[in-house]
Formats: C-alpha cells, structure tokens, sequence
C-alpha cells in the first residue's frame, strides 16, 4: 500500500511547450525574479498539475478543482459532475485540453464545450497525459494493472502484454520529439519506436525503493533523475543497441523523493521534489556529467522556502511559451522568469552600502564596510583587502593606479595586490571622495570643506575652502573635457574651481527641487542630474528638461556606452535613452524623449542613493553596467537584454451584466432591458503581466480606440437595444502589440417599449390624435362660419321681412294711389300717357325688389350656381358679345346657403369683370365638386390685370374685388386672383368641404367621394 501511494502521488507532471524567449543559464536561480501566489492570493492549493493551451492561458489542476490564470486573476472552472480533483492536465496541439481525473474520467475541454473522452470502466486516478508527436494522447494511470492506454482515432487501448508490458504501475511516461514513447516501472525504462507496437526493455534498472522521472531536452538529449542515483544521461538510440545510462551522475539531487524534471529552452535541467523545492542543474554540469568528467564535489542550486518559494513540496514544474517557469506547490503557484537586472549575490551582504570604482581597464572594484574585492567578468568577487576600518574613498589616477583611503590607512595598487602607502593629509582628515584630474594628480575632498592635491610627484598640497565658501563647500567634483575643475557646491550651486577661485555657473538654491545629485561629463556636454530632473551644460549654458520626464529625476548616476546610449540611475528606475534622442530633447522642447525604465519589474532591488558618494554607474569592460544602490549591487548586461517579441493572445473572458455572468462570451444576446455591461479581456503575456497595456472599442459607442492602461475591465451604461461589436487589442511587457487581438458581438433585445412597432404604433397613435384634433378643429371652425353665416342669412330673412312689409308694401300703396289718380286724368291729355309709363315703370321695379327680396330669403338649389353662372353670362353676351362657356366638374351637391350665395355673388363678379374689363373674346368658368373642397374658376383670354391692380382700383374708387375677398374671408374660403402666362385673368375660390356642402360628414359622404373618384355623372358642361 505504501508503495502504491508513493506512486500515485510521484508520477505528476505536464507536457512541455514551446517557449520563444531565453533564460540566462549564467545566472543564479536567486537571481530569477521570483513571485508567489498562496491561498490567500487567491491561487488554489495542493497543485497537482500545469498546461498552457493555444490561447495563452496557464490552467492548474489541483485537489481544490480545475482554474485557470492570466497573470493576474485566479479563475475557477466548474466541470460537468462536480468533480473537483485534477490529477493531470494535458494542452494538445489542436487546441483542446484533456483533463485527467481523481476518479478515472478523462474530459477535453475545447472552446467552453467540456465533451467526456474516458477509458472504459476506468476508476483509477489518471497520473499523467502525454501527446505523441502523430497526436496519440497517452494515460498513464494511478494502478497497477493495465496502468498505461493509448488512444489512437477516437478509441482507447489499453497497453498490456500484447505491447511487450506485463501488468505494473508506472513512475513516468515520456514522449520524445521523434517519435518515441518511454515508460518507467519498478523493473526498468521500456521503449516503443516510430511505428511499432511491442515496447523493448533497456539496460536501465530503477533502484529498489526510489522515484524516477524522465525529461528530454530541445537538442533530443534523454535524462533521468532517480532518487538514489541522481541525475544521469540516457545513452542516444543505435540500432541493435539497448539504451543505457552514461556518464557520472550528478548526486546533487540524491534522495530527493517524487521528483519531476524538465529542460528549458537553454537546456538547463529544472526539476522539483518533496520536502526539497525546486532545484537547477546548468548545461555545463550536465555536460561534464555526459562526459564523466564532473568534480566530486558539484553542488546543484536550490531555491526553498527559506528563498520565498511558497512551499519545499513541489509538485509540477512547467514552462510556459514565453520561457517563463512555473511550479506547484500545496500551498500554492510560484514563477520564476528572467529578468534585466541581476541583484549581485556572489558578495556577502551589508549594511552599510558599498563603494565602487572602475579602473582604466575596466575592471570593477567594490569596497564594503571591511573589504576590498574585485570583480571578475563571471561575477565572482577576488577578495584584495581585509578588516579594513573606516574605508572613505576609492579611485584610480591617470596613470593607472587604484588608490584607496580608509579612516587612519592608504593603500595603492598598480594592478597587481594592493601596497599600504603613508596617508595623505595625516591620520585626522576625513574625505567625502577623490577625483583624478588631467595632469595625474588626485584630489581629495574633505568632510570639513576644502581639498588636498596629492601630485603625482607625491607631493600633497592642502587647501583651505575656496574664496567665497562659508559653510557648504564642495560635494561633486568633476573634470570638463578643458581640464577645468566644475563642483557642486553643497548640491545647491554649480561653478567652476579654477585656480581655488570660484566662476559661478548655476545657482539653485531658489528651487530645492534642482538640488544637484549627479555630475557627468559625457563626450561632449556635462550632464547634471538634479532632484528635479536634467540638465545639461553646453559652453557655459544651462538647459533643463525639467518636469516633462519625470523618470529623470534624481539620476545619482549617468554613463554614456558606445552603442549609443545614454544609462542613467534616477528614482524610479534605471533609464535607457538614445544620446541623439536626449540631446534633441535638450534643443527642442516639444521632442519626444522614447525610453525604456527597468524597475522592480525587471529585478531592481533598491533605490539610487543620494549623497556625497560618486556616480552610481559603472561600466566594466565587458559592456556590463554595475548600479549602485542604497545595500546592494545589481548588474545589467545591454548585450543580453531579454526581449518578449511575441504578441500576446488577446482573449475576452468574460461578460457581466445585471448580476449575472457569462464566461467566454462568443455572438451572445443578452435580456431584455439590459443597459450596462462589463466586459472583462486579458492578453495572456504571462512574464510581466502588469506591463500589458490594452486598447479597446465599442464600435457605434466610442468614437476613436480607449487607453485603459493596464486595466482589464470595460465599462458601458445606458445602451440602447441594438448589436454591438466589442474590440480590444493588446501589447506584451515590451510593446509588441497584438493588433488582430479579440472581439466579441452581443445584442441586447428591445423590449416592448423600445421595439420598432412600438415606436411605428405610438406614431400611428400621435398621427390618429393629431387626425383627430385637426378635424375637431376643422369642425369648430366650421360650425364657427356656419353660425356666422346663419346669423346673415338670418339677418337677410330679417331684411328681406322688412322690406317686404315696410318699403315694397309701401310701394305697392304708392302705386295704387298714383294709379287711381291715373284713372282719373283724362285719356286724351298728355299727362295720362306720362304717368301710365311712369306706373309702368314702378310696376317693373317692385317686381325686381320682390325677386330681390326672394333671393335674399331663397336656399337655392343643387345647380344654382351652375344656372347663376350661365344665365349671367347669358345677359353678358347681349351687350358684349364673347364665347361664354360654364364646365362642372364633379357632382354637384348641395350647398350651405350662405356659401351658394357668397360664391354665387363672387363668381357674379369675376364674370362681370371679365365682360367688362378684359377686352378678350371669351370667358371660361368652372365648377368643381370635389371630396376636399367646392371650386370656382373663372377665366379670360383678355389683357390681363396688371400686378397691384386690386390695390389702386380701390384708391381710384373701385371696391368689386376687395368686395370679393371679403365675401370669401366671411365663409372661410381662399380667393386667388393672378394674370395668366398665355394671357387674361384668372380667379380661384377654393371652400373647404367642410364648410361648402350640407352634411359634408354625414351619412352617404363616403360613397360621394367614392362616386367621384369613380368619375360617374363627373362631367358636365354648358
């Protein structure tokens, strides 16, 4: 039993990825920038198992369930059962993700969609898939009987006997790049070759109580790592020929129990273990184990809990595409990826900061509180000097020697060890720092103010603070490419020491921001580094970039390299510029300065230290940059900069709405009523993931592309129903941009009140309403003009009345009394025939006012503007011969009466104009009956009215047409009156329906318009 459950638990392990950017196998393993995640960030425990698929995302298999992580999010993945114990996790090359379980099922998990793919029966643990290079997934599982499967075009077998293997349990399975399969069980290592189907033993023998775990290298290169041997090559494949091991194992690695091991892309062996951590062994000890030639005493590096790994039992170690290196633990995740700056670790740690000093050489020299070492291009220190008391300065004169002052002691050296030398300035003289000037000479400067010149005939001058300097004396001192002293003055002012004579050249005492931190003297300007930025002394003048980079500020030390560039230590980290960039910046104020800052990110481990001390910059003579920080030293190698050139995978996880939330959205139509929206994205850059900067757009909503920086969230309010398309975009740690990135279409339903047909009905109902007040109005508008016209037809009745009973009564008993005195005069006498005619002609006269008063009473008839018309005309024609001619259009209905008499008295008018005034040869009149509107034209072929006319026919005392406009304004009608382009005049009356005919909206007017339209009895002309 025992054995069994040291098997179950040894043989866990992942497929292995390609990566694309390299680890500097030079390095320590401390000196990776290593981070952790525990529980309490969210990372699950007991992590059995790591695979990074296609879409760049790690996935973590572990006791608490399947996640998945981005570099920043721990992201549970819900399975189909419930299930939550992931043994084993495999990222196959078209895409998918199989998935071993505790209980013996295999799932692939795909695009979201998780289909079943498990053995037969199954019900032991699966320990580990494989992916053979034709695509087979192998299983190899937690039993001893019938503990290996293949499954090969959509079905499993299971590999027993038949296949060479007796029923056993196996410690690892490995798949190699050409082909092959390997397995390990307690009786040796077995082989199944390209196209076979039987395994064949090899000389290769486990030992009895041990672990064994297997990794193959890019080059094809075979190694095992076995508990009671180490780590030992396999022997390449020869026909004929069983595999073997060879050289000297590498015991750094005995007794390490359930270890697995993998190769990195610069074929440095990593591997984990139980109660041991992690562990590396670099290609030149693994190539002096292939060849048998390795020391007795060899260590391999180790990285445990006391380093900062989250927990001494590891469990699977992985490397991800971009050469990052992972490791599960139980109580955790752990990474380990290369950085720019490496954190010097080969001298022992102080307290107290260091001094360092490069000579004409370029060798680095680095003095502590109690030793002198130098520095050797492989990073190891060569301890010098010892027990040192009170070391102050160190630096080398023109003629090549190191000099180094201590508190009471001097020592020099000429490049071999270092000589004890009497002390310049006496036993009681403290020094700030030394400077070599031109001539070969050194100058020291003292704590308390002024200088001592040490000539290089040995001959030392002391002098006192120079003229002018009261209290802050000289704290940076340097030389210009004249040979002429230029020093800070107590970091507030710069000048110029010549001859111990002070030139001011730049005060800046008014603005503590510009306290002077820096001095260097470049190839051709001196560059300044101040609290609040650069400058830059060009001939005397100063330029500043001042605030606009801020990544500038206090820069303790600046170094030029001849690549061109620019390296300066400020506050936030170190900056790489271009020189011509910088100098540019420094002409013209709107440059732009590009730049690349290595911070904590990058493995900076301390700020730049501001003091007295001199630059913090060094450059060696193999082109490394040695920094100097506040405790520590850290290196950066411009020659070996590791670059991530692979465009991250842009990936959308992740809508959110209303609560609810939906992951890997992909075409999704969100509720009804649905607003707002969040929409998570990630770029899986999974080095330096808070470097990932993102852009994104909500195409119809976001005019131009959003910056969000780093923040992997988009936010949306007050959205309308419609199809949205979501774009985000994504760049890796060192601005490679994914410009395809990922997208995302969602459409969000409109809701009853915000469908189109309801939009359509509401318009159709405004429409009804607007319909509805419009003939509510015509129709007070009409009952308004037919009262008006029912109070003159009343009015008329009245008049016609009193007429009728007054004046023509009247009339009638004036007549009869001249006609008795008629009777009675003579018929013979010439009286009696003038008064007969005289009574003739008043009979003529009351017979017109009788027919006058008729018509003022009369209703008329349907066609009594038709005879009106014509009988007028007729009567016209006797005097003034013209063609008349009446057309009716329509049905003729019957009218208002007011209405038929205004149009009738109107139309009077227009036609006795027409007679009398156009001097034409006919005259036209027509009457419509139509569904909107009573019409009246009437029209000659004469002169035409002049424009105006209607105005001065009223100033020379003609009323016929105002009379006429004010007929039609009293029954609401329109009266045009215009000449004619072919000649005369015409007039237009135009009634409204409404107004014009009797029960215009009663019953049978449908079937009028009908009628009409239809044109039966349309027509009719006289």
């Amino acid at each position: 039993m025992r054995r069994i459950l040291v098997l179950l638990f040894a043989l866990l392990s992942v497929s292995w990825m390609s990566p694309a950017a390299a680890l500097d196998p030079s390095r320590r393993l401390t000196q990776f920038k290593h981070t952790a995640w525990t529980v309490d960030d969210g990372a699950p425990s007991n992590i059995l198992a790591l695979a990074q698929t296609a879409d760049g995302y790690l996935w973590i298999g572990s006791l608490d369930g399947l996640f998945r992580f981005d570099g920043v999010t721990f992201e549970r993945v819900e399975l189909k059962g419930g299930e939550t114990s992931i043994w084993s996790l495999l990222a196959a090359r078209d895409g998918g993700l199989w998935i071993g379980h505790a209980s013996g099922r295999i799932t692939v998990l795909n695009h979201g969609l998780e289909t079943d793919a498990s053995l037969p029966s199954s019900k032991f643990p699966v320990i580990k898939l494989v992916q053979d290079r034709s695509g087979d997934v192998w299983a190899q599982l937690g039993t001893f009987f019938h503990g290996l499967a293949r499954f090969h075009q959509g079905k499993w077998t299971e590999i027993d006997a038949r296949w060479g293997l007796n029923s056993r349990g196996y410690f690892d399975t490995l798949a190699t790049a050409d082909g092959r399969i390997l397995v390990v069980d307690r009786i040796g290592i077995h082989v199944l070759n390209p196209g076979s189907h039987r395994f064949v033993e090899t000389d290769i023998k486990p030992g009895e109580k041990t672990s064994f775990g297997l990794a193959t290298s890019r080059s094809g290169e075979i190694w095992a790592s076995e508990t009671d041997v180490g780590v030992r090559k396999i022997s390449t494949p020869v026909a004929d020929q069983k595999l073997h091991l060879v050289g000297t194992p590498i015991q750094g690695t005995i007794g390490m129990v359930l270890q697995r091991v993998i190769f990195d892309r610069d074929g440095n062996l990593w591997g984990v273990a139980k109660g041991a951590g992690v562990y590396r062994i670099t290609p030149q000890i693994l190539a002096q184990g292939a060849a048998g030639t390795l020391p007795a005493k060899t260590t391999v590096e180790r990285f445990a809990t006391t380093d900062g790994l989250s927990s001494n039992s590891a469990l699977p170690i992985f490397e991800d595409r971009e050469g990052t290196i992972w490791v599960g633990t139980v109580r955790g995740l752990d990474r380990f990826r290369a950085t720019n700056v490496a954190v010097e670790q080969h001298l022992p740690p102080t307290t107290e900061g260091h001094l360092t000093a490069v000579d004409h050489r370029g060798t680095i020299y680095v003095l502590d509180s109690n030793n002198l070492y130098r520095m050797h291009a492989d990073g190891s220190p060569e301890r010098l000097l010892t027990n040192l008391k009170g070391p102050q300065t160190l630096c080398e004169s023109n003629d090549g020697t190191m000099w180094l002052t201590t508190y009471d002691e001097m020592y020099k050296s000429t490049g071999g060890p270092f000589t004890h030398v009497p002390r310049v300035g006496g036993t009681h003289n403290s020094y700030l720092d030394c400077v070599a000037d031109p001539h070969g000479g050194l100058w020291f400067m003292r704590v308390a103010n002024g200088f001592l010149h040490y000539a290089r005939d040995g001959t030392t001058t002391d002098y006192p603070p120079p003229s002018g300097v009261k209290s802050e004396g000289p704290n940076i001192v340097t030389f210009d490419r004249q040979g002429r002293m230029i020093a800070s003055m107590g970091h507030s002012s710069l000048v110029r020491i010549d001859s111990l004579r002070i030139h001011p050249l730049w005060n800046v005492k008014v603005d503590p921001k510009r306290r002077i931190v820096s001095l260097y003297q470049g190839a051709r300007d001196l560059l300044i580094g101040t609290a609040g930025g650069l400058a830059r002394m060009r001939d005397d003048h100063i330029a500043q970039l001042g605030a606009r980079f801020p990544w500038l500020q206090s820069a303790t030390g600046i170094v030029e390299t001849p690549q061109g560039d620019t390296w300066l230590f400020a506050k936030k980290g170190v900056a790489r510029v271009r020189t011509a960039a910088l100098a540019q910046a420094f002409e013209t104020k709107s440059a732009v300065l590009p730049h690349e800052l290595f911070d904590f990110r990058d493995g900076l481990d301390g700020v730049s230290r501001v003091g007295e001390s001199p630059s913090s910059v060094l450059r060696a003579a193999d082109g490394k940059l040695w920094f100097r920080a506040e405790d520590n030293l850290f290196v950066i190698d411009p020659a070996r900069l590791v670059r991530n050139t692979l465009p991250p995978p842009v990936s959308i996880s992740a809508i959110l709405y209303s609560g609810h939330r939906i992951r890997d959205p992909q075409n999704v139509s969100l509720p009804k009523a649905t607003s707002a929206v969040q929409i998570n994205y990630s770029a899986l850059s999974l080095a330096v993931p808070e470097r990932v900067q993102f852009r994104y757009r909500l195409e119809g909503v976001d005019a131009d592309w959003v910056d969000p920086g780093s923040r992997r969230q988009a936010f949306y309010s007050n959205l309308k129903p419609g199809t949205y398309h979501f774009r985000v975009i994504a760049s890796n740690n060192d601005g490679i941009w994914n410009r395809t990135g990922a997208s995302l279409e969602f459409t969000i339903p409109p809701t009853f009140l915000q469908s189109w047909w309801f939009v359509a009905l509401c318009i159709l109902t405004m429409i009804i309403f607007l319909w509805f007040f419009y003939q509510m109005r015509l129709r007070q508008i009409a009952a308004r003009v037919r009262a008006g016209m029912e109070v003159r037809l009343a009015e008329r009745e009245r008049i016609a009345r009193e007429l009728h009973d007054t004046m023509l009564q009247g009339i009638q008993g004036v007549i009869m009394r001249f006609q008795s005195v008629a009777d009675k005069v003579p018929e013979d006498g010439q009286v009696k025939g003038l008064l007969e005619d005289a009574l003739d002609r008043a009979d003529a006269m009351l017979v017109d006012g009788r027919e006058r008063v008729l018509q003022l009473r009369s209703e008329g008839g349907e066609d009594d503007l038709e005879k009106v018309f014509s009988d007028l005309g007729t009567r016209s024609t006797l005097d003034r011969p013209m063609d008349f001619k009446v057309t009716v259009l329509g049905h003729p209905r019957a009218l208002e009466p007011a209405v038929r008499e205004e149009t009738a008295r109107i139309g009077d008018q227009a036609i006795a104009n027409a007679f009398q005034h156009s001097g034409g040869s006919a005259v036209r009149v027509i009457i419509s009956y139509s569904e909107d509107a009573l019409g009246v034209t009437v029209s000659d072929n004469g002169v035409g009215m002049p424009d105006g006319r209607d105005k001065t026919a009223i100033a020379e005392g003609h009323f016929g047409v105002l009379g006429m406009r004010e007929r039609a304004e009293r029954i609401g009608a329109t009266l045009n009156l215009f000449a004619r382009r072919a000649g005369g005049t015409e007039m237009t009356l135009n009634v409204p329906a409404r107004l014009a005919y009797k029960n215009a909206a009663g019953e049978g007017s449908v079937w009028i318009r009908v009628r009409d339209r239809l044109g039966f009895d349309g027509f009719r002309a006289r």
